[in-house]
């Protein structure tokens, strides 16, 4: 009837907006489209870091682009960020959650992959945003989409994307998740101790 089809784009009209505003504080910090508004650089290892250039918190932050879990929950990572932004830095650490080896369709670690050959051309942390919105439940990524949205070279970025080197960079991040004991995406490190989403959170509410 009339009032459930009313009812019905009411629902409609107000997710897209509820979802704006969930989103607003990880917007402020960075995306794809508006840029990066924190202090961000790579550690001693290469792996990027966005948050506090002398921070009293570390959180190392390990992350498949293809698991819609980590989308939802680093945002909320990125929440706290907001909140802490002279305190609290993220180191992010790319989990693919299967071998980094050449295979006829190239699905392994690709999202991986097209993160550490964005980061060659100084979109690290665009291309993180891009791929939690585009990848999310997915098996491959577009990459000429990827390369305008971010504007970036497409040509070298998917030859960096084939390449061996990007294959042996996804499986070294594979390497250091196995090092520290990660088994599931999202997973969280703190001062050296594995930790599970929640507590995670439980930890940086202590602590800042």
């Amino acid at each position: 009837d009339r009032l459930a089809l009313a009812q019905l784009a009411t629902v409609v009209v107000s997710i897209p907006l509820c979802v704006r505003l969930m989103m607003a504080p990880y917007w402020a910090i960075y995306s794809w489209r508006s840029g990066v508004h924190l202090p961000t650089g790579q550690d001693e290892r290469g792996r990027h870091w966005i948050g506090a250039e002398n921070p009293k918190v570390v959180l190392h932050e390990y992350v498949d682009y293809g698991c819609p879990h980590c989308a939802v929950v680093t945002h909320r990572t990125q929440q706290v960020l907001a909140r802490y932004p002279g305190a609290l830095r993220i180191v992010r650490h790319l989990y693919p959650r299967m071998p980094c080896r050449k295979t006829p369709e190239m699905f392994a670690c690709t999202f991986a992959r097209a993160a550490i050959c964005a980061g060659d051309q100084g979109a690290f942390w665009q291309a993180d945003s891009w791929l939690f919105e585009h990848c999310s439940g997915r098996l491959n990524v577009d990459l000429h989409k990827a390369a305008n949205d971010l504007h970036i070279d497409y040509g070298k970025l998917s030859s960096c994307v084939e390449s061996d080197a990007a294959f042996a960079r996804a499986q070294a991040e594979m390497d250091d998740a196995s090092e520290h004991h990660v088994k599931e995406a999202p997973s969280y490190v703190i001062d050296g101790k594995l930790l599970s989403a929640k507590d995670a959170f439980v930890e940086l509410g202590k602590r800042l």
